[in-house]
């Protein structure tokens, strides 16, 4: 699929039927543990499913047509809520891009644009006036922070050094919408 066949794509919320094609698009990144995919992850969106997260926290999915059976399969999802505050109040103002993804055979057809400009849009329609994503500064997240960068984030003056372990810092985009 080209960049033109995902600009007519739009997203809808996650489903529970999502949930594997999900976890096997995050596992794919190579960046998660299983069990930090099932705690994180999976525990996160069973929430959504089970209404034990506020009806801010907010989980999208693109799809894309499956090459082989033609079916409309996941093509990359986002995972976004108010920012929790040092008080542990939920910042109406202020959201947090906790995980976007777009499968390896998606990347780079334009899925995480329309992932991204979603979740921005949402985001305004709540009230909310900046987006702010944590990233690690490995390597391997290398192209993500390309992509914040591209799409009019700035990268924020704070960096938690070893946040996410040793020699992993804590990078932070915000953008205000």
């Amino acid at each position: 699929m080209d960049a033109s066949d995902a600009s007519t794509r739009s997203c809808r919320d996650v489903q529970e039927s999502d949930l594997s094609a999900l976890l096997n698009i995050a596992h794919d990144t190579g960046l998660f543990t299983p069990d930090e995919l099932d705690e994180l992850l999976g525990d996160t969106l069973r929430g959504i499913f089970r209404g034990t997260l506020s009806k801010e926290h907010r989980a999208r999915v693109v799809l894309q047509e499956s090459s082989i059976s033609g079916i409309l399969e996941p093509a990359g999802w986002t995972y976004f809520a108010p920012s929790d505050d040092d008080n542990d109040d939920l910042r109406m103002d202020v959201y947090e891009l906790y995980w976007i993804g777009v499968s390896h055979k998606a990347q780079r057809s334009g899925f995480g644009s329309i992932l991204l400009n979603d979740c921005e849009t949402l985001v305004r329609e709540a009230g909310g006036l900046k987006l702010v994503i944590r990233t690690s500064s490995t390597p391997a997240t290398s192209a993500a922070r390309a992509f914040y960068a591209d799409k009019g984030y700035e990268q924020s003056n704070t960096i938690v050094s070893d946040y996410y372990g040793p020699g992993d810092d804590q990078v932070t985009f915000i953008k205000s919408l």
